[in-house]
């Protein structure tokens, strides 16, 4: 059951999976809702507490400030909604663009913090190979096609070419996803523009000993793997685990190889 927590001028919505163990806090991608983590409630609901938060903007979530936005300011919001909740001990998962957020929460050091997964996604600034910013033309033009069209369009730019005629099922299941997520046009301008930002930022993470777990598929089409592995390396507390014939989506195409290696780490790490 979806939540909503009112935080001063924003709200932000939230659901819970699980009853017990380490809260486990879920940050989407862009562009994406809380339900992007569909695939990891079953498994590890059973031994961890999955808050998962929709970005400002997303879902339920809304700020009065109609103002573009960084990403620091989503990492705010989630420390904010930690603050309310009362939850004092957490480990983060990011996926994509989540994965910015949670590293800004790694640069801000809060005392809670336990562990973290990054999911396909990078690092900024100039250490980190570069590709070409999605702008506001891109989305609008993007958004001038049919959304049936444009659904099963972002399913085959993001996942293995060959996923839809050898796991049919996983095909289906993110194709749904897509037809029952709605994204207002505006707000996807602002959270790309806010994640176009970060690329460009210089975020000094290598004294951070927090445990990373770095997940990335072998073939990622939208986030270069070489930045993963560069990641890891500035990351010395990382495990670094690269997902072979899977591409952006890779977290849903190998959803049972990943939520067993998820486990593991925070079996051993964030309890």
């Amino acid at each position: 059951m979806k939540k909503i927590m009112k935080l001063g001028e924003k709200s932000i919505e939230y659901k819970i999976s699980g009853d017990s163990g380490e809260v486990l806090v879920c940050l989407p991608g862009l562009g994406c809702d809380l339900d992007l983590f569909t695939p990891f409630r079953q498994k590890l609901s059973s031994k961890f507490q999955l808050l998962q938060i929709n970005h400002r903007g997303f879902g339920n979530s809304i700020s009065e400030n109609q103002d573009d936005y960084k990403i620091i300011d989503l990492a705010y919001d989630v420390l904010e909604l930690l603050k309310m909740l009362e939850i004092e001990s957490f480990s983060l998962i990011g996926i994509s663009m989540g994965g910015f957020v949670a590293q800004e929460i790694m640069s801000l050091a809060p005392s809670g913090l336990k562990s973290v997964a990054l999911l396909c996604t990078t690092g900024g600034g100039d250490f980190y190979q570069s590709f070409s910013p999605i702008k506001d033309e891109d989305l609008k033009k993007l958004f001038n096609i049919e959304k049936e069209n444009r659904d099963l369009l972002s399913v085959i730019n993001t996942t293995d070419p060959v996923l839809k005629n050898t796991k049919v099922d996983v095909f289906n299941e993110i194709l749904e996803y897509r037809k029952n997520l709605n994204v207002n046009l505006e707000e996807l301008i602002k959270q790309n523009r806010a994640a176009t930002e970060f690329f460009e930022t210089n975020l000094d993470l290598s004294n951070n000993n927090v445990p990373v777990f770095i997940g990335h598929g072998e073939n990622d089409r939208i986030v270069p793997v070489d930045n993963s592995k560069k990641l890891a390396n500035e990351l010395k507390n990382s495990t670094h685990v690269i997902y072979p014939k899977t591409d952006h989506f890779f977290f849903w195409e190998e959803s049972s190889h990943l939520n067993t290696d998820l486990e593991t780490f925070f079996m051993e790490n964030a309890l």
